[in-house]
């Protein structure tokens, strides 16, 4: 018999917990890391409100030294992903 669980683990917690599971009888375990929640990468998940100030402080100073995309720029670049992703044109 096996038994399939779904947890959420904080951040904090995340490493240690991982560790652990490794550390188990590789035949007695199987891990998917699978994210059900929303499907997206970690770079864009936030957290915290911490972690939203200093996501603007750091687009505020990336705008205030010129490095940024203008619109036409975004545009191109969102229309070059869904084609190359999802073949949409």
């Amino acid at each position: 018999m096996t038994h399939n669980l779904q947890i959420n683990i904080a951040d904090s917690l995340y490493e240690k917990f991982i560790a652990y599971i490794q550390s188990l009888p590789q035949d007695t375990i199987s891990v998917q890391r699978v994210n059900t929640t929303n499907k997206l990468p970690q770079n864009i998940i936030i957290s915290s409100k911490d972690e939203v100030r200093e996501r603007v402080h750091m687009a505020e100073e990336r705008i205030n030294r010129g490095e940024y995309l203008t619109q036409e720029q975004y545009d191109s670049e969102m229309d070059d992903f869904f084609r190359n992703e999802f073949g949409i044109k």
